[in-house]
Protein backbone atom coordinates (compact mmCIF):
# COMPACT_ATOMS: atom_id res chain seq x y z
CA UNK A 1 0.00 0.00 0.00
CA UNK A 2 1.71 3.42 -0.65
CA UNK A 3 0.59 5.95 1.41
CA UNK A 4 0.88 9.83 0.39
CA UNK A 5 3.69 12.24 2.39
CA UNK A 6 0.63 12.81 4.85
CA UNK A 7 -0.70 10.34 7.05
CA UNK A 8 -3.18 10.51 10.18
CA UNK A 9 -3.70 7.75 11.91
CA UNK A 10 -6.90 7.46 14.07
CA UNK A 11 -7.65 5.01 16.90
CA UNK A 12 -5.62 3.16 19.37
CA UNK A 13 -8.06 2.51 21.64
CA UNK A 14 -9.50 4.38 24.45
CA UNK A 15 -9.53 7.73 23.60
CA UNK A 16 -8.62 9.23 20.09
CA UNK A 17 -5.23 9.44 19.22
CA UNK A 18 -4.50 11.61 16.40
CA UNK A 19 -0.72 11.14 15.12
CA UNK A 20 0.54 13.21 12.36
CA UNK A 21 3.79 11.87 10.41
CA UNK A 22 5.93 13.72 7.61
CA UNK A 23 7.26 12.33 4.30
CA UNK A 24 6.31 8.78 4.91
CA UNK A 25 6.43 8.57 0.86
CA UNK A 26 8.70 8.96 -2.11
CA UNK A 27 12.34 8.76 -2.44
CA UNK A 28 14.61 10.76 -0.76
CA UNK A 29 15.74 13.99 -2.21
CA UNK A 30 19.50 14.42 -3.14
CA UNK A 31 21.49 17.64 -1.45
CA UNK A 32 24.45 18.71 -1.58
CA UNK A 33 26.30 21.01 1.50
CA UNK A 34 28.02 23.93 0.66
CA UNK A 35 31.00 24.25 3.80
CA UNK A 36 32.72 21.07 5.22
CA UNK A 37 33.65 22.65 8.63
CA UNK A 38 31.89 22.57 12.02
CA UNK A 39 28.34 23.58 11.04
CA UNK A 40 28.76 21.60 7.18
CA UNK A 41 30.00 18.15 9.24
CA UNK A 42 26.73 18.78 11.83
CA UNK A 43 24.16 19.72 9.40
CA UNK A 44 25.52 16.26 7.19
CA UNK A 45 25.82 13.93 10.12
CA UNK A 46 21.87 15.15 11.61
CA UNK A 47 20.73 14.51 8.43
CA UNK A 48 22.64 10.79 8.14
CA UNK A 49 19.06 9.10 8.81
CA UNK A 50 16.65 11.37 7.45
CA UNK A 51 13.07 10.68 5.29
CA UNK A 52 13.58 13.70 3.07
CA UNK A 53 16.78 14.31 2.18
CA UNK A 54 20.03 12.49 1.20
CA UNK A 55 23.37 14.60 1.23
CA UNK A 56 25.49 13.49 -1.83
CA UNK A 57 28.60 15.61 -0.84
CA UNK A 58 30.30 18.60 0.37
CA UNK A 59 31.24 21.69 -2.13
CA UNK A 60 33.99 23.74 -0.23
CA UNK A 61 36.73 25.72 -1.90
CA UNK A 62 39.12 25.18 0.51
CA UNK A 63 39.41 21.44 0.51
CA UNK A 64 40.98 18.81 -1.68
CA UNK A 65 38.01 17.45 -4.50
CA UNK A 66 37.58 13.20 -3.75
CA UNK A 67 38.93 13.92 0.01
CA UNK A 68 36.50 11.88 1.83
CA UNK A 69 34.97 13.30 5.31
CA UNK A 70 33.18 11.71 7.86
CA UNK A 71 31.78 8.98 4.65
CA UNK A 72 30.95 12.09 2.48
CA UNK A 73 33.39 13.08 -0.59
CA UNK A 74 33.98 16.80 -1.52
CA UNK A 75 33.04 17.26 -4.59
CA UNK A 76 34.75 20.04 -5.73
CA UNK A 77 34.51 24.01 -4.95
CA UNK A 78 31.83 26.39 -6.55
CA UNK A 79 32.91 25.46 -9.57
CA UNK A 80 31.28 21.94 -9.58
CA UNK A 81 28.09 23.65 -9.41
CA UNK A 82 28.57 25.63 -13.01
CA UNK A 83 26.85 22.52 -14.53
CA UNK A 84 25.54 20.63 -12.37
CA UNK A 85 21.29 21.14 -11.37
CA UNK A 86 21.10 20.36 -7.70
CA UNK A 87 19.61 21.41 -4.40
CA UNK A 88 22.20 23.29 -1.97
CA UNK A 89 22.35 23.31 1.67
CA UNK A 90 24.48 26.20 2.40
CA UNK A 91 25.67 25.94 5.78
CA UNK A 92 28.38 29.45 5.79
CA UNK A 93 27.16 30.21 9.26
CA UNK A 94 29.42 32.91 11.20
CA UNK A 95 29.48 35.86 8.61
CA UNK A 96 26.12 36.57 6.99
CA UNK A 97 27.22 39.22 4.93
CA UNK A 98 29.82 36.69 3.18
CA UNK A 99 27.25 34.30 2.96
CA UNK A 100 24.83 36.95 0.96
CA UNK A 101 27.92 37.65 -1.59
CA UNK A 102 28.50 33.89 -1.89
CA UNK A 103 24.86 33.18 -2.62
CA UNK A 104 24.75 36.17 -5.63
CA UNK A 105 27.95 34.86 -7.33
CA UNK A 106 25.82 31.37 -6.88
CA UNK A 107 22.59 32.54 -8.36
CA UNK A 108 24.13 34.59 -11.25
CA UNK A 109 26.42 31.76 -12.44
CA UNK A 110 24.69 28.71 -11.23
CA UNK A 111 20.97 29.66 -12.39
CA UNK A 112 20.40 25.02 -12.23
CA UNK A 113 21.39 25.56 -8.46
CA UNK A 114 18.23 25.49 -6.03
CA UNK A 115 18.17 26.33 -2.00
CA UNK A 116 15.17 24.68 -0.63
CA UNK A 117 14.37 25.06 3.23
CA UNK A 118 15.59 22.52 4.83
CA UNK A 119 13.84 21.19 8.67
CA UNK A 120 15.48 19.04 10.92
CA UNK A 121 13.11 16.14 11.43
CA UNK A 122 13.93 16.10 14.91
CA UNK A 123 12.95 19.37 15.86
CA UNK A 124 9.47 20.41 17.15
CA UNK A 125 8.34 22.91 14.05
CA UNK A 126 4.89 24.75 13.50
CA UNK A 127 3.34 24.19 10.16
CA UNK A 128 2.41 27.50 10.07
CA UNK A 129 5.65 29.26 9.17
CA UNK A 130 6.67 31.49 6.55
CA UNK A 131 10.31 30.14 5.58
CA UNK A 132 12.30 32.21 2.85
CA UNK A 133 14.27 30.80 0.87
CA UNK A 134 17.22 28.07 1.92
CA UNK A 135 16.34 28.24 5.30
CA UNK A 136 18.32 26.01 7.20
CA UNK A 137 17.28 23.92 11.25
CA UNK A 138 20.02 21.83 11.12
CA UNK A 139 20.15 20.06 14.28
CA UNK A 140 17.55 18.52 16.99
CA UNK A 141 15.38 19.30 19.39
CA UNK A 142 14.27 22.75 18.48
CA UNK A 143 11.00 24.35 19.18
CA UNK A 144 9.28 26.72 17.08
CA UNK A 145 6.53 27.78 17.55
CA UNK A 146 3.11 29.57 15.47
CA UNK A 147 3.07 32.01 13.00
CA UNK A 148 6.96 33.38 12.57
CA UNK A 149 7.84 35.41 9.56
CA UNK A 150 11.61 33.97 8.63
CA UNK A 151 13.90 36.00 5.71
CA UNK A 152 15.57 33.84 3.10
CA UNK A 153 19.10 32.12 4.31
CA UNK A 154 18.30 31.95 8.26
CA UNK A 155 20.15 29.67 9.66
CA UNK A 156 19.27 28.06 12.90
CA UNK A 157 21.46 25.50 15.08
CA UNK A 158 20.24 23.41 17.62
CA UNK A 159 18.02 23.74 21.20
CA UNK A 160 17.05 26.45 20.50
CA UNK A 161 13.04 27.86 21.58
CA UNK A 162 11.23 30.59 19.57
CA UNK A 163 8.30 31.75 21.02
CA UNK A 164 4.83 32.53 18.48
CA UNK A 165 4.83 35.77 16.08
CA UNK A 166 8.59 36.28 15.61
CA UNK A 167 10.12 37.74 12.90
CA UNK A 168 13.57 37.17 12.05
CA UNK A 169 15.37 39.31 8.99
CA UNK A 170 17.15 37.09 5.72
CA UNK A 171 20.66 35.37 6.62
CA UNK A 172 20.63 35.82 10.15
CA UNK A 173 22.34 33.45 12.29
CA UNK A 174 20.97 31.80 15.52
CA UNK A 175 23.41 29.03 17.12
CA UNK A 176 22.43 26.93 20.46
CA UNK A 177 20.37 26.79 23.21
CA UNK A 178 18.63 30.47 22.61
CA UNK A 179 14.94 32.24 23.96
CA UNK A 180 13.22 33.64 21.79
CA UNK A 181 9.83 35.40 23.23
CA UNK A 182 7.04 35.93 21.45
CA UNK A 183 6.42 38.82 19.06
CA UNK A 184 10.71 39.34 19.31
CA UNK A 185 11.62 41.18 16.05
CA UNK A 186 15.21 40.22 14.44
CA UNK A 187 16.88 42.47 11.70
CA UNK A 188 18.63 41.25 8.72
CA UNK A 189 22.27 39.75 9.13
CA UNK A 190 22.47 39.35 12.91
CA UNK A 191 24.13 36.69 14.98
CA UNK A 192 22.71 35.58 17.99
CA UNK A 193 24.86 33.69 20.59
CA UNK A 194 24.68 30.79 22.26
CA UNK A 195 22.50 30.57 25.50
CA UNK A 196 20.99 34.19 24.69
CA UNK A 197 17.93 34.95 25.78
CA UNK A 198 15.52 37.92 24.36
CA UNK A 199 12.58 39.03 26.09
CA UNK A 200 9.19 39.05 24.25
CA UNK A 201 9.02 41.92 22.50
CA UNK A 202 12.16 43.13 21.99
CA UNK A 203 13.34 45.06 18.79
CA UNK A 204 16.72 43.98 17.52
CA UNK A 205 17.92 46.13 14.26
CA UNK A 206 20.00 44.53 11.30
CA UNK A 207 23.51 43.52 11.66
CA UNK A 208 23.33 42.75 15.53
CA UNK A 209 25.61 40.68 17.12
CA UNK A 210 24.07 39.56 20.53
CA UNK A 211 27.13 37.71 22.55
CA UNK A 212 26.69 34.25 24.25
CA UNK A 213 24.78 34.05 27.18
CA UNK A 214 23.41 37.80 26.74
CA UNK A 215 19.69 38.50 28.32
CA UNK A 216 18.27 41.38 26.02
CA UNK A 217 15.59 42.83 27.85
CA UNK A 218 15.53 45.92 26.02
CA UNK A 219 15.59 46.95 22.11
CA UNK A 220 18.46 46.78 20.42
CA UNK A 221 19.78 49.77 17.79
CA UNK A 222 20.96 48.17 14.37
CA UNK A 223 24.53 47.24 13.95
CA UNK A 224 25.46 46.90 17.62
CA UNK A 225 27.50 44.12 19.46
CA UNK A 226 25.30 43.33 22.87
CA UNK A 227 26.47 41.13 26.29
CA UNK A 228 26.04 40.42 29.08
CA UNK A 229 23.00 40.35 31.15
CA UNK A 230 21.29 42.70 31.01
CA UNK A 231 22.95 42.60 27.47
CA UNK A 232 24.28 46.14 27.06
CA UNK A 233 25.94 47.43 24.08
CA UNK A 234 29.85 46.81 23.67
CA UNK A 235 30.47 48.14 20.64
CA UNK A 236 29.82 47.68 16.96
CA UNK A 237 29.50 44.97 14.31
CA UNK A 238 31.03 46.66 11.45
CA UNK A 239 28.85 44.83 9.29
Amino acid sequence: MRFSNDIFVYGAGGARRDIFVYGAGGARRDIFVYGAGGAGREFANAFEHSITWQVRGFIDDTKQQGEIINGIPVMGGRGYLLFEKCAVAMCIVENPQVKRELIREIKIHCPDVSFPVVLNEESSISRHIEWGEGCIVSLPYNFISVNLQVGDFVWINVANIIGHDVRIGEYSTLYSGINVGGHVRIGSECVIGSGAIIKPGVVIGDRVIVGAGAVVVKDVDAGAVVMGNPAREKGESHG
